[in-house]
């Protein structure tokens, strides 16, 4: 999905001319560009839906066409791809929220970056010098070769 000039704030879309009762194997998926550096946020229901993590060494992950808002954040070219299904309760909120996004460079191997926890202890250390109580708002959005670079999004 594309806009003549940038996409909204918040908007909610779903599936119309589904059956009374729904079918999860009718689906589709949303991708939008987002020419910001915000973090985007997925809710169905008013609950959010925590997006499906690239942490693995650079390998995609499929979204879950089965569940309604599965989401993944490609934060090298700012798309958010999210599933849509035809369930009678599957309306999908996108809004923006207010973030700060960090890249770190460690001059390390990635296989000893994940061997040694890498993600969760720098989750925890970014959150104890920032003073930040809340370790659901500190996301790592990426990490990729190159010593180890790190892209991380605080909310």
């Amino acid at each position: 999905m594309s806009f003549a000039s940038n996409p909204p704030d918040d908007m909610r879309l779903e599936l119309q001319k589904r059956t009374p009762g729904g079918n999860n194997s009718d689906w589709i998926i949303v991708k939008i560009y987002y020419p910001f550096p915000n973090s985007i946020q997925i809710q169905v229901n008013g609950v959010n839906i925590a997006p499906i993590s690239l942490l693995d060494n650079n390998s995609q992950k499929q979204l879950n066409t089965t569940q309604c808002g599965s989401n993944i954040f490609y934060y090298f070219n700012y798309t958010i791809h999210f599933v849509i299904t035809g369930d009678p309760n599957c309306m999908v909120r996108v809004t923006l929220t207010n973030s700060v996004q960090l890249t770190l460079h460690f001059a390390m191997n990635i296989n000893d970056f994940f061997s040694s926890n890498g993600p969760t202890r720098l989750v925890d250390r970014m959150c104890a010098i920032l003073h930040i109580s809340d370790q659901s708002t500190v996301k790592i959005v990426g990490i990729y070769n190159g010593s180890v670079i790190a892209v991380v999004s605080i909310t």
